[in-house]
C-alpha cells in the first residue's frame, strides 16, 4: 500500500494499522484518523514529508505520529469515526 492509498482508506474511516517501527524493527498497532484537531493541518504536514512517509493523528496517543508506507503489516477498518469534543 502506498500513502496515497493509504490517506484515500484513512477519508472513508479511522483505521488501526500495524507497521515495522524503522528505528528498532518492533511490530506497532495504531489507531489513527484523519479527523485531527483543528489546529493541525494534515495537508501541510503531507506534502513537506518524503513519499513513502505517512503522518497521521494518533487517536490513543491524542498526537501526530509517522511511519513508512513500505513498513505497513497490516491496515484494519474502526467502526467508528475519533472525534474531538468541541466546547
Amino acid at each position: 500500500m502506498n500513502r496515497d492509498e493509504f490517506y484515500q482508506k484513512l477519508e472513508e474511516g479511522d483505521l488501526e494499522v500495524t507497521f515495522e517501527k524503522k528505528t528498532d524493527g518492533s511490530i506497532r498497532t495504531m489507531r489513527c484518523t484523519a479527523n485531527a484537531p483543528k489546529t493541525e493541518n494534515l495537508d501541510q504536514r503531507k506534502s513537506s514529508r518524503p513519499e513513502t512517509l505517512i503522518t497521521v493523528y494518533d487517536t490513543e496517543a491524542k498526537g501526530w505520529r509517522s511511519f513508512y508506507a513500505d513498513n505497513i503489516k497490516e491496515v484494519k477498518p474502526l467502526g467508528t469515526n475519533f472525534s474531538l469534543l468541541q466546547e
